[in-house]
């Protein structure tokens, strides 16, 4: 199960390492905060690495966590948010009221017409840049 490690992320609220397998863990003080930033559906703590349904078939290259949502890099370029998105910081959703304040589950994100190369998630932002060297917020 143990591999490198490829990408390590934290913020005030939480930590996470991802690892060439697609294994996640991570420890937040926050209880629900911890389900709707990691995706894992409940406020249980996961003090071992626990395997994201959404990466099942497909490798991470890069994780980011703002202060409560975080930012899944796949090795494909594709982007996957999951966590708070009250001011729009996931990117996923078109509704300018953001009625959908949280997300669960990691969800990817529609628009981004080029491969994502970089992700960075801010206290209540998110940004990327893509293969072109274009920033995208």
């Amino acid at each position: 199960m143990w591999s490198k490690i490829e990408s390590v992320s934290s913020s005030s609220l939480n930590l996470g390492f991802g690892l060439a397998k697609r294994w996640l863990w991570s420890k937040s003080e926050t209880g629900q905060r911890f389900a709707a930033v990691w995706g894992n559906g409940d406020s249980h703590w996961r003090p071992a690495p626990v395997l994201r349904a959404a990466f099942r078939d497909q490798g991470l290259r890069a994780i980011a966590c703002g202060v409560a949502h975080t930012l899944f890099l796949t090795e494909t370029g594709r982007v996957y948010a999951t966590g708070l998105n009250d001011f729009g910081q996931l990117g996923i959703s078109d509704d300018a009221t953001y009625s959908t304040l949280r997300y669960s589950e990691p969800m990817e994100v529609s628009g981004l017409s080029q491969e994502i190369v970089q992700i960075s998630a801010g206290y209540y932002h998110s940004g990327a840049i893509t293969g072109l060297d274009f920033v995208v917020c």
